[in-house]
């Protein structure tokens, strides 16, 4: 083992960086109690130098200190600490790629953030409804999961955990994780579409939505055991790299020679080596199945038979950000953003290149996949692309892209269905938008590349159906969802407009015209909903037919009816209880329907997504409250109280001399009362001790004996007579000297 800490961590003492390291190893960032903090405590330090190590790591921010409600306390590593803590301590995780040809058992599926995006975008088109139990209605259950296309088999991991056992495990994860983002929330009558919080998630990259999905995942979806959370820490090394075949079985063997493959097997018991190692190799797999079944990793064999790993094009990152909540000023994002596009293995497609979507042949029945045919157009056209480029270098009209708003991927606004003339008449022109475009085929599929922001897919979802969300996502323009556009309160002439600003190249003619085509069919009726005043009989309809000043506020549509304008029912329920014809209370509701929530409609630029607080107690996998986190005065000094100080002899502290036998035994008794050190003279040399346990009849005193110049901690048993000087040490005091640096005793017993 190599230690090479951080900055953070090289800021620590010597005794606070033993006892992390062994609470690291032993309990990953899982919480663990004071009885076991005692019992990985180092052999060259006492109760109170251990007692003083975890204030120190709690001051530094390494340990958390939580409290159960029966006031036990635990001490925690912070999530967002942890792989720091790893790659201090644990350098030199071997990277053995593997040569020759693999075989491929499980590989990656679409990416989370586009399952993510398929399950919001059922939410916000048909809602998610709940029974009077609580429970996700059925048939929704099904077309939910119908959707989705992460295989159940693959989420073996999640079945200990659900406590819904009735849900498919793909709509359990996704629900869960869209209640962790805050995406959704949960009323009475069912899940609906957070839209401030679902905005600020859109206007994120993929690569910090992969990011954000992989931090949770990581802490949330895997066994809490350590070692199989060393695992997956190791396995998200940077050193790692994207599409490399790595061996999994040197990792292991690394981990065990390490001590971080768990409990070790006794030499010499038959079964045990073979069955720990069995174990872990099992939770591996499944750990890297999990990775595939999001799009992020591949599970192969290889020549050998030997399971082995590979990491796609965008290997999702572990950051500094505490459970994916991202800064509001982080820096460096451009330059990640552009490592994202350099080392992506999808292409690069530029938008105002119009030869691209113009020399995509139709091949809606080929069977071809849509992220093929563009990578196979693209490359067809590199050099003409590099022309278009350097031209509209030159061409004034392209002057102002840079400038262009990034409003206008959101030029949809809340309207009313419009009659079939508004479809007719000269659209307005969309500026063009300085975001990658998608590309519209003849055959109304719509493709988007990787670059194409995801507020401008989610405003494309409002008006296309989704076909697939692989590295190129495929849309199909349909008459039904221009409908569903228009019901949302979108104008169709102003959802082609959108199209064509949007679209590479601009939308080609004959799909401009059939999308112009069904516009002049969409609003030449309309349906309202409308407030109806009904009477008990014809004497009271015809008294408020001749009510003088109810002319203007009701219209007869019969003996019996009228139709009220809603923002006169308040002055109608006075002039009627004034004409003692007062509206019963069953009809008193005046909530007015609220118009259809335009969940497509994104507005202007706005606060950074972050995560929401408590994150790891929503959701449907959760694992309930956590232990209360208790506050810590980062500010304060490390105080150390040794009870009853005042009443002991300075002169125990001050003076190494030698004392009667009966003080003497007193001196040591109230160094094990304290959990302190003493210094003894033994063997005509200085030693420190440490008193662990005192036994009477004969008076015997057994502890650690720190030898000096040996850097050797020897456990014995001590007499009186066995010492002539003896000293207290006081922690605080004595915090700097030789035992701070103790760091490499070996224990000989």
């Amino acid at each position: 083992m190599e230690l090479e800490p951080a900055d953070d961590i090289s800021r620590l003492s010597a005794d606070a960086c033993e006892v992390l390291l062994r609470i690291a190893a032993e309990h990953a960032a899982s919480p663990c109690t004071a009885d076991s903090i005692e019992r990985l405590r180092p052999e060259f330090l006492c109760r109170a130098e251990q007692m003083l190590a975890l204030d120190e790591l709690l001051q530094a921010g390494m340990l958390e200190l939580r409290q159960k409600v029966w006031g036990e306390r635990l001490y925690q590593i912070p999530q967002q600490q942890y792989p720091l803590i790893l790659r201090s301590f644990w350098t030199g995780c071997p990277q053995v790629q593997v040569e020759g040809a693999v075989r491929v058992e499980h590989a990656a599926c679409s990416e989370l953030a586009g399952e993510l995006f398929q399950g919001l975008l059922f939410i916000a088109r048909e809602g998610l409804p709940l029974t009077s139990k609580g429970v996700i209605h059925k048939k929704q259950l099904s077309r939910l999961a119908g959707r989705l296309s992460i295989p159940e088999e693959s989420l073996a991991l999640l079945e200990s955990s659900t406590g819904h056992q009735s849900y498919p495990l793909p709509v359990t994860l996704i629900i869960d994780l869209q209640n962790v983002l805050g995406l959704i929330t949960r009323d009475s009558s069912g899940y609906v579409v957070d839209r401030p919080m679902l905005q600020r998630w859109l206007a994120l990259t993929a690569q910090e939505m992969t990011d954000i999905l992989y931090t949770l995942v990581i802490s949330r979806y895997g066994a809490p055991l350590p070692e199989e959370q060393h695992f997956r820490h190791f396995l998200s090394a940077t050193e790692f790299w994207p599409d490399k075949w790595f061996a999994v079985a040197p990792v292991l063997s690394w981990m065990r020679q390490n001590g971080l493959a768990g409990e070790q097997p006794v030499p010499g018991t038959a079964g045990t080596d073979s069955d720990s190692d069995s174990g872990l190799k099992r939770a591996a797999s499944a750990w890297i199945r999990l990775l595939a079944a999001f799009g992020w990793c591949e599970l192969g064999s290889s020549t050998e038979g030997e399971a082995c790993f590979r990491w796609k094009a965008v290997k999702p990152q572990l950051t500094g950000r505490s459970l994916g909540t991202i800064p509001q000023h982080q820096e460096g994002a451009e330059e990640e953003d552009s490592d994202t596009e350099t080392t992506s293995s999808s292409p690069r497609i530029f938008v105002n290149s119009p030869s691209i979507a113009e020399s995509i042949p139709n091949t809606a029945a080929s069977g071809t996949k849509p992220q093929d045919r563009v990578q196979t157009t693209v490359c067809r056209n590199l050099s003409q692309v590099d022309s278009d480029i350097e031209t509209a270098g030159n061409n004034s009209e392209l002057a102002d892209l840079d400038s262009a708003s990034e409003a206008q991927d959101t030029v949809f606004s809340p309207q009313s269905p419009v009659a079939a003339e508004a479809a007719q008449e000269p659209l307005r022109q969309a500026p063009a938008s300085a975001s990658p475009g998608f590309i519209v085929q003849p055959d109304f599929e719509v493709l988007v590349p990787p670059e194409v922001p995801y507020t401008v897919r989610w405003t494309l979802a409002g008006c296309a159906e989704l076909m697939h969300h692989d590295d190129i996502w495929s849309f199909r323009l349909t008459r039904e969802r221009l409908e569903a556009a228009a019901d949302q309160g979108f104008v169709p002439g102003e959802v082609i407009s959108w199209l064509n600003a949007h679209a590479a190249g601009g939308l080609p003619e004959q799909i401009e015209l059939a999308l112009r085509q069904w516009a002049r069919a969409i609003g030449r009726t309309e349906l309202a909903e409308v407030l109806l005043l009904s009477c008990a009989g014809e004497q009271e309809g015809e008294d408020i037919a001749a009510h003088p000043r109810l002319q203007d506020i009701v219209t007869r549509i019969g003996p019996l009816h009228f139709i009220v304008r809603p923002e006169a029912a308040g002055q109608l329920r006075k002039e009627l209880a004034a004409a003692g014809l007062a509206p019963s209370v069953k009809a008193g509701n005046q909530n007015w329907p609220a118009a259809h929530p335009q969940v497509f409609e994104l507005s202007g630029p706005m606060e950074r997504y972050e995560l929401p607080a408590a994150a790891g107690e929503r959701g449907l996998l959760g694992t309930g409250p956590s232990p209360k986190l208790l506050p810590l005065d980062r500010g304060g000094l490390s105080i150390l109280e040794l009870p009853g100080e005042e009443a002991v002899p300075q002169m125990w502290f001050n003076q190494w001399r030698q004392y009667h036998v009966t003080t003497a035994q007193k001196v040591m008794e109230q160094a094990l009362s304290w959990g302190i050190k003493v210094r003894i003279s033994y063997g005509g040399k200085a030693a420190d001790f440490i008193p662990e346990r005192i036994s009477g009849r004969p008076w015997k005193v057994r502890g650690i004996l720190l030898l000096p110049g040996t850097e050797t901690a020897e456990e014995t048993e001590l007499a009186a007579e066995d010492w002539q000087e003896i000293q207290l040490l006081h922690p605080l005091k004595d915090r700097n000297s030789s035992s701070a640096e103790a760091g490499g005793y070996v224990m000989i017993r």
